[in-house]
């Protein structure tokens, strides 16, 4: 039974990779786990509970993708326990993935980060016909005397901004991605 004071530990919010507030330690994981740095992959370190030396921890969850470990029934983050493991603290930021392969865990692969840089890594191209490039709208408003009819936008901070009209999608697909390295530096994503 779990008393009062772990009942208010407890945390249904697990986009930190953990159902406890009371995050595993370095030394608690280094006694389970090793970790392979260069591989990004979990090994179990001793027997027990069912559990064979050497064999790969955790599982992949098929709607996210991100792979899991489960330490004493609770799940953590692959990703996030690697952070643990080589930096030995627990991560109050979110991990992304460079490479943006949720199952690739290389600490060389990881960075902290926070939930807006992580948006702007997954935006996807728009779905509705109206460009090919990200950041491009068509200009419905175009007439022949313009001949401009595609606009570049981008939103950063929560402000978006114009970045022109442009004769071509290229061309405006072009400003988008200057303005997103500007705006987004390494999170750009010029899709």
């Amino acid at each position: 039974m779990s008393t009062s004071s772990e009942a208010s530990k407890r945390s249904t919010n697990s986009s930190l990779g953990t159902y406890d507030c009371t995050p595993i330690t370095q030394s608690q994981l280094k006694d389970l786990l090793e970790y392979d740095p260069l591989t990004g992959i979990f090994k179990h370190h001793r027997t027990g509970k069912g559990i064979r030396s050497s064999r790969l921890a955790g599982y992949t969850k098929k709607s996210s993708g991100y792979n899991y470990i489960k330490i004493d029934y609770k799940p953590y983050l692959s990703h996030r326990l690697a952070w643990i493991y080589v930096h030995g603290v627990f991560p109050t930021r979110f991990i992304s993935h460079i490479n943006d392969n949720k199952s690739d865990n290389r600490i060389a692969n990881l960075r902290e980060t926070n939930e807006y840089q992580i948006h702007q890594r997954e935006l996807r191209k728009r779905k509705d016909g109206a460009s090919t490039y990200r950041g491009v709208i068509r200009a419905y408003a175009a007439t022949e005397k313009t001949k401009k009819p595609w606009i570049a936008n981008i939103k950063s901070g929560g402000k978006a901004y114009n970045l022109g009209v442009f004769a071509t999608e290229i061309e405006a697909h072009a400003a988008y991605c200057a303005a997103a390295d500007k705006y987004h530096k390494e999170f750009a994503n010029h899709g």
